[in-house]
């Protein structure tokens, strides 16, 4: 992921207010609600964020404020009546079931079958990258949830709620 100037990166936030008020009289022209445009904007923003930080939820449960968010944002489509997006739980309280390699190591290491780091650093560290790619196809499953569903969305109402991808760097 680049790191953007000033610039870009209030340019790439100026953006996504536009497309967010397009999409909110867009939808409303074909019967989304004011509330349901929120948790729509919601579940979009966490879905953002999520990705963006994907490499430090699969390292440390220090970021599970991308989870919260994910939870929080979904139990709004629920309560706007929407459908929820699959895999993610939609009430406080509940959690997405992925660990996190702080976890594994310092929790599961005998449960996930960890070498030993200092008499086999090279098989460690094959595991390390295994299990890292393994919890990063995890979250990034999830993005992809959350992209289709959102597609499904801006197919029923004529929004664009799901990202292009036009503006990843």
């Amino acid at each position: 992921m680049a790191i953007l100037d000033k610039d870009a990166y209030w340019g790439k936030m100026m953006y996504a207010e536009k497309r967010n008020e397009e999409n909110r009289e867009k939808g409303a022209e074909n019967g989304l609600t004011d509330e349901q445009a929120d948790a729509l904007e919601s579940i979009s923003r966490a879905r953002h964020n999520m990705h963006t930080n994907i490499d430090s939820l699969v390292r440390s449960s220090e970021s599970r404020n991308c989870e919260r968010d994910l939870i929080r944002a979904n139990a709004k489509l629920r309560e706007a009546g929407l459908p929820t997006v699959p895999s993610i739980p939609s009430y406080e309280g509940d959690y997405i079931d992925i660990d996190d390699l702080d976890f594994i190591i310092y929790e599961l290491a005998e449960e996930y079958n960890m070498p030993d780091r200092d008499e086999e650093e090279e098989k460690w560290q094959e595991w390390y990258d295994r299990m890292y790619g393994r919890l990063y196809d995890k979250w990034e499953a999830i993005n992809d949830k959350i992209e289709n569903y959102l597609g499904e969305i801006d197919e029923k109402y004529g929004t664009s709620y799901r990202p292009t991808g036009a503006t990843r760097i």
